[in-house]
This record gives C-alpha cells, sequence and structure tokens, in this order.
C-alpha cells in the first residue's frame, strides 16, 4: 500500500508528464502545420487541384482541399440578423457547424453573408489509409516512462 506521500509525488510526476506531453503536441501541431501548408502548395504548383484530385502513394490516398469557415466579425449585427432570419445559428454561443454551413451555401450561391459574419479559407489534406487514420482508430499504448523524462 503507497503512502499519502508516494501519491502525491506520482501525482506530481503525472502533472508534469502531462505538461511536457502538451509541449510536445503543441511543437508538433507547429510543424505538421508547416509542412501540410508546404506539402499543400507543392501538390497545387504540380497540378492537384484541391477537392478535384488525389495522389495515391502505397494504398494511402492524399487529397487536397479547399473548405471556408465563417468568423464572427461583429457579433452585435449577426445576432440581430440571425433573431430575423434564423435563429438555430445561436445559442448562448453560435453555433460553428450551422454557420459554416450556412457561409458555403451562400458562397456557392453567390449570396452575401449576413451582417457581421466574415469567413476564412482553410487549406488542407486529407489522408486516408494512412498512419494516422490507423492511429486515430486504435490509440497506441502511452508509454508514461518516457514522458517523464
Amino acid at each position: 500500500m503507497s503512502t499519502i506521500n508516494d501519491d502525491l509525488r506520482h501525482l506530481d510526476g503525472l502533472k508534469a508528464a502531462e505538461a511536457r506531453a502538451k509541449r510536445i503536441a503543441t511543437d508538433l501541431t507547429h510543424e505538421r502545420t508547416q509542412w501540410e501548408r508546404a506539402c499543400f502548395d507543392r501538390m497545387v504548383d504540380e497540378g492537384y487541384d484541391p477537392g478535384e484530385s488525389s495522389l495515391k502513394i502505397k494504398g494511402v490516398v492524399y487529397i487536397p482541399n479547399r473548405t471556408d469557415y465563417a468568423v464572427v466579425q461583429d457579433r452585435a449585427a449577426f445576432v440581430e440578423w440571425a433573431k430575423a432570419n434564423d435563429e438555430g445559428l445561436i445559442e448562448t454561443a453560435t453555433r460553428e457547424g450551422l454557420l459554416n454551413q450556412l457561409v458555403r451555401e451562400r458562397l456557392d450561391n453567390g449570396e452575401p453573408l449576413p451582417p457581421g459574419i466574415g469567413y476564412y479559407t482553410k487549406e488542407f489534406i486529407s489522408v486516408r489509409g494512412g498512419e494516422a487514420t490507423a492511429t486515430r482508430r486504435k490509440p497506441k499504448e502511452v508509454d508514461h516512462e518516457s514522458l517523464r523524462s
């Protein structure tokens, strides 16, 4: 049986490991974002049209994509518009999924966006059948000892 001191030291070790893992995750996210940007640009430069073409390498399909996301620029103006047009878009927080769908439909149809709403275009690569997909489906065991070092 462990003592409270042992348990608290273990808790401290877990918190430290978590902090190291978060720093590593932040660094990996930054590196992946830069790499994805470079790969996306290269795919486009080499003639792979976003949303229209793909590249298959050893059973893994890489698809450059572009999709638009809503950005609430003036919440008061948007809420006023939503109350008159589609209250389902607002709660105490904006319902981003529905708002993104609305923005995409309006952009596709050449219609103006609701007041207070802008958008940005996110470019990314979908990967199907690769290591990341397998990792998401079946989480690997975490080696907690290696995180403590």
